[in-house]
């Protein structure tokens, strides 16, 4: 392992001829350390101000090959810039504050492009961007653990085959993803993940993702975005294409805005399970476009499967100006606390309640609703 201390600058010269390789020798030994250096034996973690360079922990340009962690960071205000990682280790695992990534390439073939924050649930790792970043086909491209204010943005996530974005652990808040475009395909998004995984987070999540396309994420469970037991989730002005489920959500408090659902191979947005949570669930969706999805299944003919949004649980629901312009229903559920407000569609129906227990529809065309 190599120890880039404050101050210290690692440049190369591109990504063709600036190549670092490491063949493994201890399973989980990165290639290189980032704001951290022995002393007296132990690692300490560099913090403090920049250097009179201008930069504290800084690598440009540089190609790595390996099976192992490519790099570590830890300490504050180190930038990766330009790197080009290929191999079948993780490219990087990022701690500290006040770091950046920015414009690599990760071409992992069977792990994580990059992890950032780390396993302790009062960790201290915040004020993390990584921008403009290409993720070709990792198992993984960004798990992210515990940190507060983490930015993703304008990044493009190819043929990843797990999950694109991934939360399963520890807390994060205030995170942002922004301008990011999804594109995993059937055969490289395996069954059930989907390309935004947010998950077990019911107190403390804080996400805002705006401006994102969701595309071709088809595969049988599969979703655009699924979260599952997050709180305060803000989806805004993005765009799902051809999905087995837009969005996919159980537990949890969403605010879905100005956003475009086309093609959906099942529903566009399916709201499961609600019970056993911290926070009482609830649903806001308004003015969302639902353009020509396939249904669910030819043969079904009750409109209860043929509907944009379904709910099976029994949260808080309330859609408000939508529009569906292939003669769906907007909204259906089997029980819920459902409010429906100026929304309508192509063909017969705007919003069809099925034994819902505190339901109101108001200023909806064709609206069918068994309680008032």
């Amino acid at each position: 392992t190599l120890y880039l201390r404050n101050g210290n600058v690692i440049k190369g010269s591109g990504y063709s001829t600036s190549r670092i390789n490491q063949y493994p020798t201890q399973s989980g030994v990165p290639l290189l350390k980032v704001g951290v250096g022995l002393i007296n034996g132990e690692e300490v973690a560099d913090y403090g101000p920049v250097t009179n360079n201008g930069y504290s922990k800084f690598i440009d340009g540089l190609w790595f090959a390996t099976d192992n962690v490519c790099i570590e960071s830890m300490g504050d205000g180190w930038i990766i810039n330009n790197c080009w990682f290929n191999g079948g280790g993780t490219g990087i695992r990022c701690r500290g504050t006040d770091g950046e990534i920015n414009n690599c390439v990760f071409e992992i073939t069977s792990e994580n492009g990059i992890v950032v924050g780390n396993d302790n649930e009062n960790g201290g790792d915040n004020n993390i961007v990584i921008s403009n970043c290409i993720f070709r086909s990792p198992t993984y491209g960004i798990v992210v653990k515990t940190i507060t204010s983490l930015a993703i943005t304008g990044c493009v996530f190819g043929t990843i085959s797990k999950n694109c974005i991934a939360h399963t652990e520890g807390r994060a808040r205030d995170i942002s993803i922004s301008g990011c475009i999804f594109l995993s395909s059937t055969a490289n998004l395996v069954s059930g993940y989907s390309q935004i995984y947010i998950a077990n987070d019911q107190t403390y999540a804080k996400w805002n993702i705006v401006g994102c396309t969701f595309r071709s994420s088809e595969a049988e469970g599969c979703a655009g975005l699924k979260i599952d037991g997050a709180r305060f989730v803000n989806i805004t002005g993005c765009s799902f294409v051809k999905n087995h489920y837009g969005i996919y959500a159980n537990n949890a408090c969403i605010n879905v805005t100005g956003c475009k659902f086309r093609q959906s191979i099942d529903y566009d947005i399916y709201i499961g399970d609600n019970v056993g949570t911290v926070v009482p669930a609830c649903y806001m969706v308004s003015s969302c476009l639902f353009d020509s999805s396939h249904y669910r299944g030819s043969s079904e003919t009750n409109e209860y499967f043929n509907s944009c949004i379904i709910d099976n649980g029994n949260a808080e629901v309330h859609v408000s100006d939508c529009y569906s312009s292939d003669a769906r229903a907007i909204f259906s559920t089997a029980n819920a606390n459902a409010i429906i407000n100026n929304c309508s569609s192509e063909g017969s129906h705007a919003a069809i309640i099925l034994n819902g227990t505190k339901c109101k529809c108001w200023r909806c065309y064709y609206c069918s609703c068994n309680n008032y």
